[in-house]
């Protein structure tokens, strides 16, 4: 299924602009998103669906992601940014650089970071961004201090209930106000004030709380360094056991440090990103005569019955269907 993306002022004022994006493809999902610079693997088997709608202010933007399927995403935001995202679910299992996120009191920030994030199946995140020199110019204007310890990478982090809950009312007024009423040009004193609101209030969330410590250290440079070795794309191809040795881990040890720092095995976890790169593979490269079996080889997949069942199992769809699908698209442009 294509991608929906609109744009539209919500005033005939330039005030705030709606955007929102959807799609039932996995990686057409991540490329609409148009100020993130993320690449999204899902994990999980099912039909995948991804939404996100965002309402963007002259100095910020909020936004409401939701997927259906477990994910893995990773790259930046764009330059300049601060970020922090809530969970809708306090009870939901998210991972982030070898933290994981669960609770009422969590959420996760960035500022100029690079983003690693494993996401559950069912999985919806509220948030807000900005500029982050904007927010450190407010920072100083009201004497507060710049939170320099979350730059560079995202990163859990830790608040009171009642702080996190504020936020989220805020963003939740926010959003009801723009709803109700569209005429908050950018030049009124309620447009200024409902900004004004939302940068403080995350200002001092961000500056209220403290970072979430990885799980033990030897056991995220472990897994670090095997999923180096996985995900490289140069060099000669690895087994599994090829990474074990290159990591000086055995079978046994390195599950055992997967499974703590990122809730899967690593045979699993490589699988599904090696399918997802076939998939990604199938859909770029689909005229006539592509070679699916070469596809799959390329990847290490070496039986290809098995492949075609995982890769259905996975996506819902035969490689062959995903071809088909592809070419349709093409012909149609």
């Amino acid at each position: 299924m294509p991608s929906a993306d609109t744009l539209r002022d919500a005033s005939a004022t330039e005030g705030p602009a709606l955007f929102e994006h959807a799609s039932a493809d996995v990686h057409a999902y991540c490329a609409g998103l148009d100020r993130w610079d993320l690449v999204y693997d899902q994990l999980s088997p099912g039909t995948f669906r991804g939404s996100l709608t965002a309402i963007r202010f002259p100095r910020l933007e909020i936004f409401r992601e939701a997927t259906t399927r477990k994910t893995r995403q990773c790259g930046t935001l764009g330059p300049d940014s601060f970020t922090i995202g809530l969970p809708l679910s306090e009870t939901a299992v998210t991972r982030c650089n070898g933290a994981t996120i669960s609770g009422p009191d969590l959420f996760l920030i960035s500022i100029d970071a690079e983003i690693e994030l494993f996401t559950p199946d069912d999985f919806e995140l509220w948030g807000l961004s900005a500029s982050a020199a904007t927010i450190e110019a407010l920072a100083a204007d009201l004497g507060m201090p710049w939170p320099t310890h979350y730059a560079g990478r995202m990163q859990g982090a830790r608040a009171t209930p009642g702080a996190l809950a504020r936020v989220k009312g805020l963003l939740l007024l926010a959003q009801e106000a723009l709803r109700v009423r569209r005429d908050l040009g950018p030049a009124t004193l309620a447009m200024r004030s409902l900004e004004d609101s939302l940068l403080a209030e995350v200002l001092n969330l961000a500056i209220a709380s403290e970072p979430i410590a990885p799980s033990q250290r030897e056991r995220r440079r472990t897994v670090d360094r095997a999923r180096e070795l996985m995900l490289s794309v140069t060099g000669k191809p690895m087994t599994l056991l090829d990474v074990c040795r290159e990591v000086g881990a055995s079978p046994r040890k390195l599950a055992y440090c997967f499974r703590d720092q990122l809730g899967v095995t690593p045979g699993t976890y490589w699988k599904v990103i090696r399918l997802n790169r076939a998939r990604k593979d199938l859909l770029d490269s689909a005229p006539e005569g592509t070679d699916i079996y070469s596809v799959a080889a390329r990847h290490g997949f070496w039986h290809f019955s098995q492949f075609s069942q995982d890769y259905k199992r996975h996506f819902v769809e035969r490689p062959s269907e995903t071809v088909r699908k592809a070419r349709s698209r093409r012909a149609s442009l």
